[in-house]
């Protein structure tokens, strides 16, 4: 049963917003730059979790553009790592390792935001936060790689030229991942057959 729009649910402090609404509005990135208007969503199904939002696609200057959701910057890409090699951890505690070059506000507002990206879950303690890692290091490589693969096929226009390039690229580096990546294509064709 659908929610008549004339009584959408309220989220938190603000109102509840059609998708539907915000087709072809311009849209900005986290620093205010205005990014295109708004053209598509993706979204990744897992299973019986809600959906993943991985991108946006807008329209700028008649050309549709690939937009990822979760890129990480270059602190927050290093406290990642950190947490998923130190397993849970706090503030004070990263602080302590990253003190003589980030601030403590720094390391607590940048925490705050990968678990409002979905990165990371946080438990409270006391007064502190104790965050861990939501996703493991191996899935977000798979889905930046995903988000990467996304791009390249948006802009080249052709998936053909990208396998080709793709395959170039291994060849070229290592004889043996060419190897590999023949085994997986072979795999994933056994899967799809045997899933039918």
């Amino acid at each position: 049963m659908t929610t008549p729009a004339a009584s959408a649910p309220h989220l938190g402090a603000g109102r509840a917003i059609y998708l539907s609404e915000l087709l072809r509005r311009t849209f900005t990135d986290m620093r205010g730059e205005p990014v295109g208007k708004l053209a598509d969503v993706i979204v990744r199904l897992q299973g019986t979790e809600l959906p993943l939002v991985t991108g946006l696609v807008a329209t700028v200057g008649g050309r549709r553009v690939f937009v990822p959701v979760e890129q990480l910057g270059s602190l927050e890409s290093e406290l990642m790592e950190r947490i998923w090699s130190r397993g849970e951890t706090s503030v004070r505690d990263l602080h302590a390792e990253l003190g003589s070059r980030l601030a403590y506000t720094t390391v607590m507002t940048t925490l705050d935001r990968l678990f409002k990206k979905g990165l990371l879950d946080r438990r409270s303690l006391g007064r502190a936060f104790y965050y861990t890692a939501r996703v493991s290091k191996h899935d977000y490589n798979q889905q930046l790689t995903q988000h990467l693969l996304g791009i390249a096929v948006e802009e080249s226009g052709s998936k053909q030229a990208l396998l080709s390039c793709f395959v170039d690229y291994v060849s070229d580096s290592d004889g043996k991942l060419l190897d590999e990546l023949d085994e997986l294509i072979k795999a994933k064709k056994r899967r799809l057959r045997h899933s039918k």
